[in-house]
């Protein structure tokens, strides 16, 4: 049975309207990482409440709640990156507009891409061994938790790159894996390296982006004498963390290069350990590097299904980057009002095709009239307004009086602010018309 307007009044005045109670229904499942306030990248599942996270203009926002529900989400792959997300989770365009995944297939995306002229002050070749380090090094650490040696390791081939760098101590043989060897940073002619290494790396080796372009083209080089084979016009950097290859897939946009999707794949791991051959599967992950400039992104659609999904609200701007991509985040009274009230079907959900300025367009089962001189309005229903100089997605409320020729009384909630419903007051300027059923 549909609710009253009245009814609807009272039960949501003063409440922030989370429509699916997952705050909005565009969500990411598990392992899609965010980038956090110290350039580093983090699992959206793992992000709690009060972390700062970066925003599509490099602005810091806070994260005021965080949601995890089961949900229909669809893969779409794109020739940078796969993603599992429900179909309305707005991606920011090169047109200036947030619009759904889905339109990942017709329209460009807009790529993080953050701009920094300020040089770390560490020497070509300790960036070049902190790449190295980050594809096959570790931190040895003594039994009261003090640092003991920043090691890397590498075979044969490499001996010669690591001995041109001239950074590290006396080489050793591994002692469990034959044709390998062992050594460790000089960390008192290197301190700067060192301090590095122990903010960002001491419990997970991450790659902050606060370098410049400059020394990311240099960072990269080690990691790929670590990491990495020649490939064609490129390389492919294969990996275990896949949040560290994030980061590197930011360095590549960075620095122009095309890149490819990074896919999991399991991989045979046969180490030789004390004379004896032990074989082990291991999940690895695989970015591909071309060194030719983007000129499209690619994307299809591969299959939907229902799954655990997660999404973070934020203050500020209600943006962050996911993936090296920027998106948004939001809740809508609109959609719970043509539930509860009006009991119109929503398949596909309303309101998900690029803000409430396009919600006349595609109106569903609602009824359209176009704002004009002899347009005739009544209470109960939604009017929704353009574009302005401070909100470029429009504005939508549910019609609760009319107070005269010029101003109307309006049900509401800031799809900024995220502080609740409310009356107010609306101008009818720029208004573009009403749904009605």
């Amino acid at each position: 049975m549909s609710m009253s307007l009245t009814t609807f009044i009272n039960t949501y005045l003063g409440k922030k309207v989370d429509y699916d109670k997952t705050g909005g229904p565009q969500c990411f499942t598990k392992n899609h990482y965010v980038l956090m306030s110290d350039w580093t990248y983090k699992p959206i599942q793992d992000v709690k409440v009060g972390d700062r996270v970066i925003g599509i203009n490099n602005e810091i926002n806070t994260v005021v709640q965080t949601f995890e529900n089961e949900k229909d989400v669809v893969h779409i792959r794109t020739d940078l990156v796969d993603f599992f997300v429900t179909e309305e989770h707005p991606f920011y365009f090169t047109n200036g507009e947030f619009l759904p995944a889905v339109y990942l297939t017709k329209e460009k995306p807009q790529l993080f891409d953050k701009e920094n002229y300020f040089e770390s002050g560490l020497t070509d070749n300790e960036l070049r061994f902190f790449g190295f380090w980050l594809g096959d090094g570790n931190i040895a650490k003594h039994h009261d938790n003090k640092v003991d040696e920043i090691r890397i390791t590498y075979g044969i081939k490499k001996r010669d790159f690591i001995k041109n760098l001239n950074l590290t101590g006396s080489e050793r043989e591994h002692h469990e894996t034959s044709n390998a060897f062992v050594a460790e940073l000089l960390k008192r002619k290197h301190k700067k390296l060192v301090d590095i290494i122990l903010k960002y790396c001491s419990e997970e080796k991450r790659l902050p982006l606060i370098f410049s372009n400059r020394e990311y083209a240099l960072i990269l080089e080690g990691f790929i004498n670590a990491d990495g084979s020649k490939k064609r016009n490129g390389y492919v950097i294969s990996n275990t963390n896949l949040s560290l290859l994030y980061s590197l897939q930011a360095i590549c946009i960075k620095l122009g290069y095309d890149t490819k999707t990074i896919r999991k794949t399991e991989r045979y791991s046969v180490p030789i350990i004390k004379g004896k051959v032990v074989k082990s599967i291991k999940p690895i992950y695989r970015l591909t590097i071309n060194k030719k400039s983007r000129q499209t992104i690619k994307t299809k659609i591969l299959e939907r299904n229902r799954t655990l999904v997660y999404n973070i609200e934020t203050d500020g701007t209600h943006t962050y980057i996911c993936n090296n991509y920027k998106v948004h985040n939001c809740v809508d009274l609109f959609r719970q009002y043509t539930d509860d009230v009006k009991g119109l079907p929503q398949t596909p959900p309303l309101g998900a095709n690029g803000g409430a300025k396009d919600i006349i367009k595609k109106p569903g089962k609602y009824n359209v009239t176009l704002d004009s001189p002899t347009a005739d309005y009544s209470v109960g229903d939604v009017l929704i307004w353009g574009p302005s100089k401070t909100n470029k997605y429009g504005h939508v409320a549910i019609l609760v009086a009319i107070y005269n020729t010029k101003y109307f009384v309006v049900m509401e909630q800031d799809g900024f602010k995220q502080d609740g419903a409310k009356l107010a007051f609306r101008s009818r300027e720029n208004l573009l018309g009403a749904l009605w059923s």
